[in-house]
């Protein structure tokens, strides 16, 4: 009996998150109402049947959870989010901690003339980022993650919730049933001059995406050489590491030499973990 007003509460709020996640759908004014309705059915037809691959946006994508169909329409929102702030249509955007690429997926097929890199060192994920990434010309993958310095790293994940995976196990394991997370060694490096050229992309891209649950103090140092407009990132709220928003502010003061402004913050669910914001450094800023 002591435990029904957690279990009441823990329902209430995924609940809650679960009617968020249709209402990001339905307001998606932008994806014709006949897709939407087909999404918003073969989400749960996907979780039902326990599939790995779903219709979206007119090309398979591939995933690891059962449950990851559920949370495409948030990337919808934050895709809807940054457009009208960096418009998109030929954006340049470096994606960092892309799981199996909801991020890029999503832009590269609302947005197929914006260039997307796509960061992830997690090779147990690699192939399902590459399949997702494949019939997108503008979309690149770069199978490994970014670092103060080049190195082998220790990065946990819990089967089939890799977009948890983090070089905090605490972090990886936070809010799931089991604590029974794999390591991965992985590599990160430094991006420096040499490689950001190596790679195609340019000196200032337009949107930078930082989600690297608590690893944000770590991997904002090995971008240095990397100039932005804006900053999209998941900073922490009451996890293991990682930076609170000013945390980000006080780090990319310190790195770019510039105080960044706040354009956007979300406002935290009762017991959440994490904030997202959109920083931007005023002399990159195009508005």
């Amino acid at each position: 009996m002591p435990k029904r007003p957690n279990i009441v509460r823990w329902t209430a709020g995924k609940l809650a998150d679960l009617l968020e996640l249709e209402r990001e759908l339905f307001n998606a004014s932008e994806i014709p109402l006949k897709v939407r309705a087909r999404l918003a059915l073969d989400r749960y037809l996907c979780v039902a049947s326990n599939s790995r691959e779903i219709n979206y946006l007119g090309s398979p994508f591939h995933y690891d959870g059962r449950l990851m169909p559920m949370l495409l329409p948030a990337y919808l929102a934050e895709i809807n989010r940054i457009d009208l702030i960096a418009p998109l249509a030929t954006a340049t955007i470096v994606d960092i901690g892309a799981n199996v690429g909801q991020f890029g997926a999503t832009i590269s097929r609302r947005f197929p003339g914006a260039r997307v890199w796509s960061f992830e060192p997690n090779q147990s994920i690699t192939e399902l980022l590459q399949r997702n990434a494949a019939a997108s010309p503008q979309w690149q993958v770069v199978p490994w993650g970014v670092g103060e310095e080049d190195a082998e790293v220790s990065l946990w994940a819990v089967d089939g919730k890799s977009a948890q995976g983090s070089i905090l196990r605490d972090n990886a394991t936070a809010g799931l049933r089991s604590a029974d997370a794999a390591e991965h060694r992985v590599v990160l490096r430094r991006l420096t001059t040499h490689l950001r050229v190596e790679l195609g992309i340019p000196e200032l891209v337009d949107v930078l995406k930082i989600d690297v649950e608590g690893a944000e103090d770590a991997v904002l140092p090995g971008l240095a050489a990397l100039r932005w407009r804006y900053l999209m990132i998941e900073t922490s709220l009451a996890r293991a590491g990682g930076l609170t928003v000013q945390g980000a502010r006080d780090l990319v003061a310190s790195i770019w030499g510039e105080e960044p402004t706040v354009i956007w913050q979300s406002v935290p669910a009762l017991g959440a973990l994490t904030i997202d914001a959109i920083l931007a450094l005023p002399s990159n800023r195009t508005d």
